[in-house]
């Protein structure tokens, strides 16, 4: 018979589920909060409870059953925000009489029938879709614009300078520029939206730009669409971008802004050319292997972000199923004069030149060549071979990625910092290794599950704080400081040089960790 839990334990087990659900829901508020505050500065137009009681309240809903908000905030992109806020902010403008009809709590029937992010999109889809039709019967060349660049071969750029002129605009491209959302902006040219157009007139791309801020909110091709890759050609020439900043994941795939050139495609740059600006790729679901489209020679003064949450897809079946992201490439002889910063991506036969590089929730499955000031991995999955061949010009930071392994052949020229890589209960309990021959110039192990070889060699300073070591070298040599704080450890080494000072304290000495005390400083729920 299992004994049930006592009373005491399930009334704290049950004011820490509380509290979890109070965090997740501050934490979900002030994110929806945020974004009606960014809409309302575009438009002028308060989205008061709406885009809580419809969005947010979905959020909530997802980030509940998930045990964090990561997993909502993950589950709508920042385009759907805006469409979502784009079609309250035409609501709440026009008056429309659904904000009326409420239930008993005064809160619109509509807004309380949503249970997922899709069914959101798809009622602001149709309700774009009837305002469109409710402005068809304007004519195609009402409206004011104004002439700005020469496209060639008969296109044009034109502002739009009337509410009339977006409403056509949006009847066109059947997106959501008119139905009065944007008429604030318009009016004291804080928003500028033009729109590239054909001899004959019909619109392509729309672009908003925030003229006080010098940037680019949106390039939309037709139904919020990315932009035609032919139709961004177009653009190559105008100078009206250059020095702005554009919103993340507004281009499409191949294209960036340059501060001196403006419109840049990417795969057009020719060795010794730099590009002066930063560029941001989010892959789209389906993505394959990405390779950064930049030739060997080419300089980036500025920092390069690639992101592959949604292209993830499983691989597997049931238990053993898998999450894979796209493997990402870079050319090595392409520079970037700033940080690399990668999200969800795999990386395989990795090389680099940057000034840094950041790495996040990723695979790795090999690195080359690294020339970098410092390198960072954070909750990163490492195959045991991944760093056989890897060598690194700076420092290393290793974070959260239980189970690394740093061979004879692993070369790093400057310190090793080694943080919170404990295993979660209940998954494989893998060290990170600092194998027999592998030389750290400086070694820092944080609060981390460790093992190393038989014989190891620091050619500096090791530190060795809240951590605990499943196997100590039998020979250990240590050519600056050694400091061992707050640890449990197999044993000491039968041999040890120190060339530096030795500090040690509140060390225990256990061969089976698992049976001493968990020591405050390993939260419960990572194994120690």
């Amino acid at each position: 018979m299992i004994d049930a839990a006592p009373p005491s334990t399930l009334t704290h087990q049950k004011d820490q589920t509380a509290d979890m659900d109070r965090r997740i829901s501050k934490e979900v508020d002030e994110w929806v909060a945020l974004r009606a505050m960014h809409s309302e500065l575009r438009t002028s137009v308060p989205l008061g409870e709406t885009l809580k009681l419809s969005l947010g309240r979905v959020l909530l809903g997802i980030a509940l059953r998930a045990g964090t908000s990561t997993d909502a905030f993950d589950s709508v992109t920042d385009n759907q925000v805006r469409h979502i806020c784009d079609w309250l902010t035409a609501a709440v403008f026009r008056g429309e009489r659904w904000l009326s009809r409420v239930d008993d709590h005064g809160r619109p029937l509509k807004l309380m029938k949503f249970g997922t992010v899709a069914q959101i999109i798809d009622e602001a889809d149709k309700a774009m879709a009837k305002r469109r039709g409710d402005a068809s019967s304007l004519k195609p060349d009402a409206g004011g614009t104004k002439f700005v660049y020469d496209a060639g071969d008969g296109w044009s750029l034109v502002r739009l300078l009337t509410s009339q002129a977006l409403d056509i605009e949006g009847m066109e491209m059947g997106h959501c520029v008119g139905q009065g959302g944007y008429d604030y902006g318009l009016s004291n040219n804080f928003t500028g939206i033009y729109s590239l157009r054909d001899p004959i007139g019909k619109s392509h791309v729309t672009i908003e730009i925030n003229h006080p801020l010098d940037r680019v909110e949106q390039i939309k091709g037709k139904q919020n669409k990315p932009p035609k890759a032919q139709y961004m050609r177009r653009l190559l020439g105008w100078r009206g971008l250059k020095g702005m900043a554009v919103a993340r994941t507004e281009l499409p795939p191949g294209f960036a802004v340059d501060r001196n050139r403006g419109v840049v495609e990417l795969a057009g740059l020719e060795p010794g050319d730099e590009f002066v600006g930063n560029i941001e790729v989010e892959l789209a679901k389906g993505q394959d292997d990405y390779v950064l489209p930049l030739l060997d020679g080419v300089t980036v003064r500025g920092d390069v972000v690639i992101m592959g949450l949604k292209a993830g897809r499983l691989v597997g079946d049931g238990q053993h199923a898998l999450m894979r992201y796209p493997a990402v490439t870079i050319r090595h002889g392409v520079k970037i004069d700033g940080e690399l910063k990668l999200d969800h991506v795999t990386m395989d036969t990795f090389s680099l030149k940057a000034r840094k590089l950041t790495v996040r929730n990723s695979t790795i499955r090999s690195i080359a060549a690294v020339e970098c000031h410092s390198a960072e991995f954070s909750a990163s999955q490492f195959e045991t071979s991944a760093l056989a061949g890897a060598s690194f010009s700076g420092h290393f930071d290793l974070r959260s990625s239980p189970g690394v392994v740093f061979h004879p052949s692993t070369k790093i020229a400057h310190t090793v910092s080694v943080s919170g890589c404990r295993p979660i209960l209940g998954q494989p309990e893998n060290p990170v290794e600092f194998r027999e021959g592998f030389v750290a110039n400086r070694l820092d192990v944080f609060n981390s599950l460790a093992a190393f070889g038989h014989d190891y060699h620091v050619a500096g300073h090791l530190d060795i704080l809240q951590s605990t070591v499943k196997r100590m070298p039998s020979s250990l040599s240590v050519r600056g400081d050694l400091r061992v704080k707050e640890c449990i450890i197999d044993r000491w080494p039968e041999a040890m040089t120190v060339g530096g000072s030795t500090i040690e304290s509140q060390v225990v000495v256990s061969e089976n960790a698992p049976q001493v005390e968990r020591p405050a400083w390993v939260p419960e729920l990572f194994a120690y």
